[in-house]
């Protein structure tokens, strides 16, 4: 039941053969109805600062969904990083691995051509050593036939000796073309 202060101060009763003392009466209502100003009054302050307070609190419940939406965004971010990093680290592992990989093949590659240059150069070094003893030889062989046919004269002798060093220098140069287009 409502009741307002003016309704309590405009309150009339009825009289009866014992009634009661209306100054009393008046002065009762009179204080309740004061009373009742202050309880409305103090219970509209209260609902203000409850009307207040109740937004703040909205406020402060939005601020809140705000702080966890950005603490979700920021987890979900973190993890996405860290996901990246990972994979920028195992991306950079592989091709750190494959550089590693292809340059241990080229050298592979080159110690294989060294060491087959190496052999075509042995082969050639032994087979001009084999054809020089063997030039050598042959030439000491003709060296030995022209000697033997030095016999009578002068002429023949310095003829021979001639032939023998035009001879000589036929193979030498003979020689020197064949190293030259191994």
């Amino acid at each position: 039941m409502n009741i307002t202060s003016q309704e309590i101060r405009n309150k009339k009763f009825s009289k009866k053969l014992r009634g009661i003392n209306e100054n009393e009466v008046a002065l009762f209502l009179r204080d309740v109805a004061h009373l009742v100003d202050d309880i409305t009054k103090e219970n509209n302050l209260l609902k203000n600062s409850l009307s207040e307070f109740e937004k703040k609190v909205e406020e402060y419940q939005a601020i809140e969904k705000n702080i966890q939406q950005v603490l979700i965004e920021a987890k979900e971010i973190s993890s996405q990083v860290v996901r990246s990093a990972q994979q920028y680290e195992e991306a950079a592992k592989t091709a750190a691995n494959r550089n590693a990989s292809l340059i241990i093949e080229q050298a592979h590659s080159d110690l294989l051509k060294f060491n087959e240059a190496i052999e075509i150069a042995e082969t050639k070094y032994k087979n001009i050593i084999g054809y020089l003893k063997n030039f050598l030889l042959s030439e000491l062989s003709d060296v030995q036939n022209a000697e033997k046919q030095i016999v009578n004269t002068d002429d023949e002798q310095n003829f021979s000796e001639q032939k023998t060093t035009q001879s000589i220098d036929n193979e030498a140069d003979e020689i020197a073309n064949k190293i030259l287009n191994s």
